[in-house]
């Protein structure tokens, strides 16, 4: 699948339904591959840099300094949940977001002081900072008791470092634990924190970025690992819940302007699935040749080996309603991977070309009527294309070729494809058929046979049609036929009357 966008406002925000990237990079020693080129992705394993070593690039972010993306994160060797004193934070590099080369310890342990062994220094981000020249690192600065909570900040000339460490302070006079940075359009930037008056702070900082001038926002509850994104004139506001090492569901709220007023707290991964067993770390833009994408970037903490924890990239979907992650990379990338051209800031599976046309918008599908043979209680056809992942169509039980369908309206002359985001990540076997009357069928897509396991599935064609039907013919152990969502793709021009 391919990036489009189609754009609508809504409450005054831009939105765009279009599927945002996530990626997994992961490094296969040996392999040269032209960096044009692009790159198998998987996610959910250990990552390798150009010497075989695990990276290390925990609770951190990327940034991009001419073509070249530096990855900087929390240096986690050897640690324990138990026992994580502070060793360095480490620099990477890439140029296509698949392949890391280790650069530097940007930031190492110092004998004594916030840098010392007995500290602990957590979530290190880094923004470049026009007016000084100058790179700016943010960090979580703590004893082993999480009783100092204070920010630390270091800067350098240089994006790779060394950089300076410049002190610590808390941000108006609070404690801060779980902090970010996010740097809007016109270079102001913001430090978000998960402060001692048990908010989430939003604190503008000053044109150097090295202090904190006052509080913007302030959000409850009381959420950490804060991130935010700005898209089309919306920002949305990522949060955490307190559970320590364990993962939860991340939530987001979203606004027009940063000061607020902010929404009510949304789910963006499916109710229960703890983001995809990850936390969020930041969400990183990538702007190619043929679009932008957004990464998020979660961590698999493991507790009992905490350098030993993984990385969750997965795309982000927005629409003009809401946000979440799509189980497609996620779900492939543990089968045959993904592939990525991070100079188009395209994606496709792995058997795709990101740069093949893309698939046409908008969802001809959300509110329309739908039926199906039966449903679950609490489960109706209406789950399966309401634009919201935490609704879905059930069969009312296990058996083979239930089928769900909806009614566009009217006679299409184009439809171009169907997406279905499926309850689970199993192989799911079905049949799409499309009929211009809702008597005779003819069938586009034929994937009877399917063999390979995905949470979201795509099927292109070209067809004339006013309704969209999908039988499910086989199912992954144990599942029944449910999918959350069902788009149905094409452009607004009419058929011709029949």
């Amino acid at each position: 699948m391919n990036l489009t966008r189609i754009y609508r406002r809504q409450n005054g925000c831009e939105a765009s339904s279009y599927l945002l990237f996530v990626t997994l990079l992961f490094y296969v020693a040996g392999l040269v591959v032209a960096q044009s080129e692009p790159q198998t992705i998987i996610s959910g394993i250990p990552w390798n840099d150009q010497n075989g070593v695990n990276v290390q690039g925990h609770g951190g972010n990327i940034i991009k300094a001419g073509s070249t993306y530096y990855w900087f994160g929390e240096n986690k060797t050897n640690e324990t949940a138990q026992h994580d004193p502070f060793q360095s934070v480490r620099c990477y590099s890439s140029t296509d977001l698949a392949h890391w080369t280790f650069v530097s310890d940007a930031l190492t342990r110092q004998a004594h002081g916030d840098l010392g062994p007995d500290r602990i220094v957590e979530r290190p981000k880094v923004l470049y900072n026009a007016l000084t020249r100058q790179y700016v690192m943010y960090m979580h600065i703590d004893n082993n008791h999480y009783g100092m909570g204070k920010v630390g900040i270091a800067t350098s000339s240089n994006v790779a470092g060394p950089y300076e460490y410049r002190g610590s302070f808390r941000p108006l006079g609070l404690q801060s634990w779980d902090m970010n940075l996010f740097q809007d359009d016109d270079g102001n930037a913001y430090l978000l924190t998960h402060a001692g008056d048990h908010r989430l702070h939003i604190d503008e900082l000053s044109t150097d970025y090295l202090s904190v001038t006052r509080s913007v926002a302030a959000l409850q509850p009381d959420y950490e690992a804060p991130a935010m994104l700005k898209f089309h004139g919306c920002y949305y506001l990522f949060g955490s819940e307190l559970t320590g090492w364990a993962a939860n569901d991340n939530k987001y709220a979203m606004a027009t302007n940063i000061a607020g007023p902010w929404s009510g707290w949304n789910l963006f991964a499916p109710e229960g699935s703890q983001t995809f067993v990850s936390q969020i770390a930041y969400i990183l833009p990538v702007t190619g040749s043929r679009g932008t994408t957004m990464m998020f970037m979660g961590d698999r903490w493991n507790a009992s080996d905490l350098g030993a924890s993984t990385y969750i990239w997965l795309p982000l979907s927005v629409t003009e309603t809401n946000l979440w992650l799509g189980t497609n990379v996620w779900l492939l990338g543990y089968t045959n991977g993904w592939k990525l051209d991070a100079k188009m800031g395209m994606w496709a599976d792995n058997g795709a070309d990101p740069a093949a046309p893309a698939m046409p918008r908008p969802n001809l599908a959300t509110g329309k009527p739908a039926m199906a043979d039966s449903f679950e209680a609490g489960n109706p056809p209406s789950g399966g294309n309401d634009e919201n992942v935490t609704t879905r169509w059930c069969a009312v039980d296990g058996n083979l070729d239930h089928w769900w369908e909806v009614d566009l309206g009217r006679n299409y002359a184009d439809l171009s494809g169907v997406e279905v985001y499926w309850e689970a990540g199993g192989a799911y076997q079905y049949r799409i058929e499309v009929s211009n009357d809702g008597r005779t069928w003819t069938t586009v897509a034929d994937k009877t046979t399917n063999a390979i396991a995905a949470g979201l599935t795509d099927d292109y064609f070209s067809a004339p049609g006013r309704y969209v039907r999908i039988i499910v013919t086989g199912l992954p152990p144990g599942l029944w036929a449910s999918f959350y969502e069902c788009r149905v793709f094409g452009s607004n021009s009419l058929a011709k009357s029949r």
